[in-house]
């Protein structure tokens, strides 16, 4: 006889909608975040800073580092590394995610709402929509996103030797379109250094052969640690004894210290007076804090 329990209909079912009910819940939390960042004026904030000069600006980062995390959150709970059932689900969260943002822009265009949202201007509207207007721009945002959202599940099932160089690689060329004015400056001595700067910066900023360049020689090192060096070095410290690793440690210690003092020589003299400034600020903020500690 046979006394497994039966499981009811409406449960099969809610187990069977739950990937895009949880799909739903993402795409309505991420586009909540980039709804927000928009209203309360981060993203035009942001947007003005290019990270590519005239393609690519921190704004449009955030939307595509948004998009990417939706698809990221979808395959975060995978049951198998399989891409085809996460399809589905990625492309709906991200559509969603996608879709709240066009309905701001709908909105923008429709209503008067920079009366209360300051920071919902013309250019605003202008960087959701593309330059398209809100009905095209709109259509266009959404499915952006959802290709996104795909894009975003495909690589956190790539394999690390994939995932990691092109993540870092995009890290670092952020990097060097953010802080492009200090690492102008850090690189203006020496003829070498000096037309590496030109060769990748333009007056304006970090250009896209510069990115390019930026992209593969991180994306390489980082590849090159996770493919060969990476294990060797394990390998390598795995055979230490526990006096060897405390040495080791106690040496890399020394080294980051080295590092540290030898930075400001290298980064030039304004980097070398920020740092000064800092470290004069922490030791008056530690001497304070003892006055007040003898005080009391």
């Amino acid at each position: 006889m046979n006394l497994a329990p039966i499981r009811p209909a409406a449960s099969t079912r809610h187990q069977e909608q739950w990937p895009l009910g949880r799909a739903l819940r993402i795409g309505l939390i991420f586009g909540a975040v980039a709804v927000y960042i928009t209203v309360v004026g981060i993203l035009p904030l942001i947007d003005a800073r290019w990270i590519i000069v005239n393609i690519v600006s921190l704004g449009d980062a955030a939307l595509i580092a948004i998009g990417l995390g939706v698809g990221a959150a979808i395959a975060g709970r995978r049951k198998s590394a399989e891409l085809g059932p996460l399809v589905l689900p990625s492309l709906l969260a991200g559509g969603i995610a996608g879709g709240l943002l066009a309905l701001l822009a709908w909105a923008m265009q429709i209503l008067d709402l920079r009366q209360i949202f300051i920071a919902l201007s013309p250019a605003t509207l202008k960087t959701l929509t593309f330059g398209l207007g809100a009905p095209l721009g709109g259509a266009v945002l959404i499915v952006a996103a959802a290709v996104l959202a795909v894009l975003g599940a495909a690589l956190t099932l790539a394999p690390i030797g994939v995932r990691q160089p092109v993540l870092v690689g995009l890290a670092v060329v952020v990097v060097f379109g953010v802080f492009q004015e200090l690492i102008q400056i850090m690189m203006q001595f020496g003829d070498l250094i000096g037309t590496l700067r030109e060769a990748i910066y333009t007056w304006e900023g970090l250009s896209l052969q510069g990115a390019l360049v930026i992209f593969v020689l991180a994306g390489g090192g980082a590849l090159l640690w996770t493919r060969v060096l990476s294990g060797r070095f394990r390998n390598r410290v795995a055979r230490l004894s526990p006096a060897q690793r405390t040495y080791a440690g106690a040496a890399r210690i020394v080294v980051f210290i080295l590092l540290l003092v030898l930075f400001p020589v290298v980064a030039g003299s304004y980097i070398g007076q920020v740092m000064m400034l800092v470290g004069l600020y922490m030791l008056m903020g530690m001497g304070l804090n003892l006055e007040v500690g003898l005080a009391g």
